[in-house]
């Protein structure tokens, strides 16, 4: 008995022991994430002290449009309605559509429930749905009845939706009772079929599902196709409504008798527009933003898209996983029409290739409730660009709106730079137009997108406009534009055309050799001055392994992707490899001076003025690392410049709360939905309402927009970026970033670059030519900095070649700042992502984290180091500058730096349970092992 009293005394004191370490530990973690915590919980880290004349100057730097919040909430609701009334594309109609204004309709799919029904995305694309109508709601609140019977039955009964990563979810037929069936009969007026399909963050689309083993996430199921026709068979009126967040294959519905719409995710209220775009209140005008085929596996990308291993891993490898971008250009249209071209044109390797039976929709295909005409194609050309016209008249029977495409071809010789058959370089929508009623629609072409990145140029490479043959095509959709073109070239369906072109729509344009070295020697210098050459190399397969090929038109069967091991070569390892890089030859910078100046006196300055000089040197080294290495969700306050603690929030559907609380705001349609609108137009305005929220929530930095490709179909984060095509997406995301950043929101336009799968995304190496990176991959990146004016970047997780991307001095410094002419911030993604010096080193400024960093030692004293901080100091504090972070802060406003309430309330806790553990321990000692001895020697 004294034995098991004693062991169990011990027994308590090393649990309060363990209990005092886990606090230690838990201690150290909220200090370590400190900043974090603060804004999760919205404590304030600073006391602000107002300079003596605060209230006469006017600090209202950036004003709100809006004189509530509930006029605000109205406008966007409009706004999401409106983007869904444009982006909704209709594919088929079997007259079905549009569908009488009230009725009596039946709900069919398990998707359709308010629980199913997708109007987000998951992870940081995630939204607020709490204020979301359902789909039965927004159908009976503009006058139909709904089947009740069916919507029980999918809400709760046994049709209630299951669908997990590897599930359509859809219940077999056998699953319909006849109390289910018998329903219809009251119902009749239409069936409308949902058919769902979810996209989230760190997930790509399966490649199996446990549903049925022998399809693919984005195959229409047997079950569902089942509930098709079952709808086929017991209603006249059948529509199928895609509801759906990437390209799935639709061929299955083309011989049935139903009308098909897809309409995506319209994000918190855009739902509501849906009966309105099915009962004709609402004139679809969307356009495909991807390329619908009947095998989303016939893709050259999906040949080397997944999980692959170094043949010759080991542990001291940086990263195991890789992924090669055999395909180069060709990626989405830029394929598909470009080998139908050569197919048409009788090239030699072109293959076996049949565009009617691979395509099913084409790259900006979209119909309408009406009809338009396009007559009176001009180009005029001016110093700097091609001004393309065309007359768009309505010759339907009701109002609607229409998209101008504009296509470019270059000329292509068989062995030399690749160039896709057809390439968007320009569009526009037009208003609305009556029965009858006429447009001309104006759309500028730089010359700049008539070059080609050549890296085999002059031995270092670059930019070059070559001579030759080159079209400028109107068309209704990307394949249409091309038969356009090889109707000027003289081909019709007798050499295997899918139909007649109209040459009247395709303007050649030949450039001579003379004009070809002008404009080359005009179009191959960045905003630096210097001429471009690579800066990418080091991210080609064929650097460490010279038997892969990229794909290429002058041979495709010959060149077709293949699947084949990659060893991991000493250079590729040594890329892979932990180090730290320095500025050599770098004089130790000036610190904590006292030269009275405070962020916001930088307000407006242009990045190279003397006075950030000044402002830099106040400080200190401790500040200076404090800064960069506690980026997550915000900035942290230094007391040193008068710096106030700024908040950053994710994602690309508006300002979220889903992932580290605080204040959320309106949750907006996906930006894919956005893009298949065609409308800049409405573009622009996210920007603007993004940045209206910003002022609400005292947001003043945002992760978005997502600028990455559409690379195959079955990235689960295709729904936060635009499109296949970068000219479009690079369009769309810089219309985004100029209007948010007019109202002092800065944006961090991700994720740079070549992110474009789930699988393996924090550190699998992927190899590109630097063409493809170059005109595909870092496209609308340039775009966003270039046209949008972006103060903001986010690098990727991935590595390209071996090097992480915010690692890769070429593509941080050299391109990005240097040849596009960047002046702000780049974050990282993940704090966790490559180490501190070697990613400041590469021109990489703020991690998305909290901590110190990780630094070679004695790196304090070290003037390259705290050189590469100091640059990186002025970077953030740029973009924090000139943005609503300054909003109410005159000069001479003083924040100094206090202990959050919760700090307070943790040491007042520590205090009381180190108190707690003291005790217990002293009266285990005292009464369970003391006393007890002190009895027994009595005795």
């Amino acid at each position: 008995m004294k034995k098991l009293k004693k062991f169990l005394s011990i027994y308590g004191i090393v649990l309060i022991c363990i209990f005092a370490a886990l606090l230690i530990v838990g201690n150290y973690l909220a200090n370590v994430y400190s900043p974090l915590i603060s804004t999760f919980l919205n404590q304030e880290t600073t006391k602000r002290v107002d300079a003596d004349n605060a209230d006469e100057v006017d600090t209202d730097y950036y004003t709100s449009s809006y004189s509530s919040q509930s006029e605000l909430y109205a406008a966007e609701v409009d706004y999401a309605i409106r983007v869904q009334a444009e982006g909704s594309v209709l594919l088929q109609n079997n007259g079905s559509l549009p569908m009488a204004s009230s009725g009596k309709i039946t709900l069919l799919g398990s998707g359709c429930s308010q629980d199913a029904f997708i109007v987000c995305g998951g992870g940081s694309g995630s939204i607020d749905t709490s204020k979301t109508p359902s789909l039965k709601e927004v159908f009976e609140d503009n006058g139909y009845t709904v089947n009740s019977v069916m919507w029980d039955f999918y809400t709760s009964g046994a049709g209630k939706n299951t669908r997990d990563s590897n599930t359509v979810g859809e219940p077999a037929i056998s699953n319909y009772t006849t109390t289910q069936t018998n329903s219809f009969s009251a119902y009749n007026d239409a069936a409308i079929v949902v058919i769902g399909r979810l996209g989230s963050e760190d997930a790509d689309v399966q490649l199996t599902t446990t549903e049925d083993s022998s399809k693919h996430m984005l195959e229409l199921s047997q079950n569902e196709l089942d509930l098709i026709d079952l709808a086929i068979d017991n209603f006249d009126n059948v529509i199928v409504l895609l509801n759906t967040l990437n390209a799935i294959e639709v061929g299955p519905l083309l011989d049935r008798d139903v009308s098909v719409v897809w309409v995506c995710a319209g994000g918190q209220q855009g739902l509501q527009a849906i009966p309105g775009v099915l009962n004709g209140t609402y004139n679809p005008s969307g356009k495909l933003v991807d390329t619908y085929v009947y095998d989303n596996l016939s893709s050259p990308a999906m040949v080397n898209f997944g999980d692959f291993n170094y043949g010759n891993y080991d542990s001291t490898f940086g990263s195991q996983k890789y992924v090669i971008y055999q395909e180069g250009i060709y990626v989405g249209y830029k394929y598909y029409e470009t080998r139908y071209e050569d197919k048409v044109l009788g090239t030699s390797g072109v293959g076996d290739y049949d565009y009617s039976s691979t395509v099913v929709y084409p790259y900006g295909y979209g119909l309408s409730y009406t009809t338009f005409s396009h007559s009176n194609m001009d180009v005029d050309e001016k110093n700097n660009s091609f001004e393309v016209s065309v007359t768009v008249t309505n010759t339907g029977s009701v109002a609607g709106k229409d998209v101008v495409e504009v296509y470019l071809q270059k000329p292509y010789t068989s062995g030399g730079t690749e160039v896709a058959s057809v390439e968007l370089v320009g569009y526009a929508k037009t208003s609305s137009l009556a029965t009858g009623e006429s447009e001309t629609v104006t759309v500028s072409v730089s010359k700049e997108y008539l070059r080609s990145y050549n890296d085999s140029k002059d031995g270092v490479g670059g930019y070059e406009i070559t001579a030759g043959d080159y079209y400028l095509s109107v068309g209704t959709d990307a394949h249409d534009a091309l038969n356009n073109i090889l109707a000027a070239k003289g081909k019709t369906v007798a050499d295997g055309m899918t139909d007649d072109g109209d040459a009247d729509f395709a303007e050649k344009i030949n450039i001579n050799d003379k004009e070809s070295e002008t404009l080359t020697m005009r179009y191959e210098v960045g905003e630096d001055g210097e001429v471009i050459t690579n800066q990418l190399q080091d991210i080609d397969v064929t650097t460490y392994d010279s038997s892969y090929t990229y794909l290429s038109r002058s041979n495709w069967t010959g060149t077709w992707p293949t699947v084949k091991t990659l060893n991991a070569t000493a250079e590729l390892i040594e890329a892979m490899s932990e180090y730290y890089p320095n500025i050599e030859d770098a004089e130790m910078p000036a610190t904590e001076q006292d030269n009275g100046l405070g962020l916001v006196d930088m307000m407006g300055l242009d990045y190279d003025d003397d006075a950030w000089d000044d402002l830099l040197d106040q400080l200190s080294v401790s500040d200076m690392r404090y800064l960069v290495c506690n980026g997550a969700y915000g900035t942290v306050e230094i007391e040193s410049i008068s710096k106030n603690k700024v908040l950053d929030k994710d994602g690309p559907a508006g300002i979220s709360a889903t992932l580290i609380g605080g204040k959320g705001t309106f949750g907006y349609p996906v930006e894919t939905l956005i893009a298949a609108t065609w409308n800049l137009d409405l573009a622009e305005e996210m920007g603007t309402f993004v940045g209206e929220d910003a002022l609400l929530a005292g947001v003043s930095g945002w992760y978005a927009p997502g600028l990455n490709m559409h690379r195959t179909p079955f990235s689960g984060r295709n729904f936060e970026y635009y499109s296949e095509d970068s000219f479009q997406s690079g369009a769309i995301g810089a219309r985004v970033t100029a209007a948010a950043q007019e109202m002092g929101l800065y944006t961090y336009s991700k994720h740079f670059a070549l992110n474009d799968q789930e699988l393996n995304r924090q550190s699998v190496c992927v190899f590109s030519n630097e063409q493809a990176a170059r005109e595909i991959y870092l496209r609308p990146f340039e775009m966003n900095v270039r046209d949008g004016g972006s103060h903001g970047i986010m690098v990727s997780m991935n590595r390209i070649g071996g090097s992480w991307t915010g690692a890769h001095k070429g593509l941080v410094t050299n391109i990005l700042r240097g040849e596009w002419g960047f002046q702000g911030c780049v974050i990282t993604d993940s704090s966790s992502i490559g180490n501190t010096q070697k990613g400041l080193y590469a021109g990489t400024d703020l991690w998305l984290g909290n901590g110190n960093g990780s630094f070679q030692d004695g790196w304090e004293t070290d003037a390259g180091v705290v050189t590469m901080l100091r640059n990186a100091c002025h970077n953030v504090l740029y973009a924090i500058a000139n943005s609503n972070a300054m909003n109410g802060i005159a000069p001479g406003t003083l924040f100094i730096s206090i202990t959050p309430a919760w700090q307070i309330w943790l040491i007042v806790a520590d205090v009381v349970l180190f108190a707690g553990c003291a005790a217990g321990i002293a009266s285990i000692v005292i009464f369970g092992l003391i006393k007890p001895a002190k009895k027994s020697k009595k005795a």
